[in-house]
């Protein structure tokens, strides 16, 4: 059966997958699906009560029980799909999500870093443009080539899966407070990578640094690296104001000769942070949902090491926002603070 909830079906999702990447095979999810009921009527379909991937409780944050029935869904359905593939050798594996669906794809994924090649999330599934945004993104992941591209098209069913996970906002779900999607830093364009979002992009009640008392830090590297070397950084943000209680953030670190990620990031405290990839090779490490420190006033911070590359490819810039929330469970009235086009941090080459 197609994946559906709150008042929508797969067939838009599909349809999106279809018209990204003919080329590419599509499963569209069958053995998982959304079985909480809804506490009250969908907004998008009035009279209906509907089902959703997990509840939401009181203070914003998913019910755990109906969160983790619903990951282990996914996660086979995950492992399924790479067992039906495995055995045509490796594949990218684009899982394409929406709503609820992308908190369960990065937690089910998490376990999986290796096959999952990458996660879209579907913002509008009807929009023209969203359709050659997916398109861009698995280009970017088989390497982009024309060349490329022909072998794809022409071993079709072998080289990819595009899932489709169709579940439609529901009031009260939130698909970033787990983490952002990669590619978010501000980044601007480097080596001919284009520039990147800011968080700024979905938090847009105010402008991207809307006052001087709010503060973003990365503490702990040094002026120049040494490769091979690790490092523990950390990365900090700060605001006074005391309707402020809940916080985000996302670094990312690229080699200023050609824009490539630098480096790897390791996950020292996993309850609180996590490494996704992105385009570019490129590393990203976030909050994740028990990370947003909610309730807490003031600011606060993340701990997590960084290993540099293992030879000398020049000067290294990481790039990196952070959110100061008002933690009403929306996006609305947050404020974003980011250097950029300035990086948070310049390393030198090895002396």
């Amino acid at each position: 059966m197609t994946l559906h909830g709150a008042g929508g079906d797969a067939g838009e999702l599909v349809a999106l997958c279809g018209a990204a990447r003919p080329d590419f095979a599509l499963r569209a999810a069958q053995a998982a699906r959304p079985r909480n009921p809804m506490a009250s009527g969908s907004a998008l379909c009035p009279g209906y009560e509907g089902f959703v991937w997990f509840r939401i409780q009181e203070d914003g944050l998913p019910d755990p029980a109906t969160f983790e029935d619903s990951r282990r869904q996914v996660e086979a359905f995950l492992r399924d799909t790479l067992d039906r593939v495995g055995a045509l050798g490796p594949v990218p594996l684009v899982v394409v999500a929406r709503g609820q669906a992308v908190e369960l794809a990065r937690a089910a994924a998490s376990e999986l870093r290796e096959a999952v090649a990458g996660i879209f999330e579907v913002t509008d599934g009807s929009e023209p443009t969203e359709a050659a945004r997916l398109a861009g993104f698995c280009d970017a992941i088989l390497g982009g080539t024309e060349a490329r591209r022909g072998r794809v098209h022409a071993t079709r069913a072998t080289l990819a899966a595009l899932i489709a996970w169709a579940l439609f906002s529901v009031p009260g779900a939130r698909a970033t407070s787990s983490g952002p999607q990669p590619g978010l830093s501000g980044a601007p364009e480097i080596g001919g990578v284009p520039a990147e979002m800011t968080c700024n992009s979905c938090h847009a009640t105010y402008p991207l640094n809307p006052d001087t008392l709010g503060k973003v830090e990365l503490l702990g590297l040094p002026d120049a690296y040494a490769p091979g070397r690790r490092y523990t950084l950390t990365f900090r943000i700060s605001h006074p104001d005391v309707a402020i209680t809940r916080w985000g953030f996302q670094v990312t670190a690229i080699q200023k000769t050609n824009g490539q990620g630098a480096g790897e990031f390791v996950v020292t405290d996993p309850q609180n942070t996590q490494r996704v990839g992105g385009l570019a090779h490129r590393e990203y490490v976030e909050h994740t949902l028990p990370g947003t420190a909610m309730g807490k006033p003031g600011g606060t911070s993340w701990n997590f090491d960084w290993v540099a590359p293992a030879r000398d490819v020049g000067e290294i810039v990481f790039f990196g926002a952070g959110n100061a929330s008002n933690m009403d469970g929306s996006k609305e009235g947050d404020r974003i603070y980011n250097p950029t086009p300035a990086p948070l941090a310049t390393l030198r080459g090895a002396p």
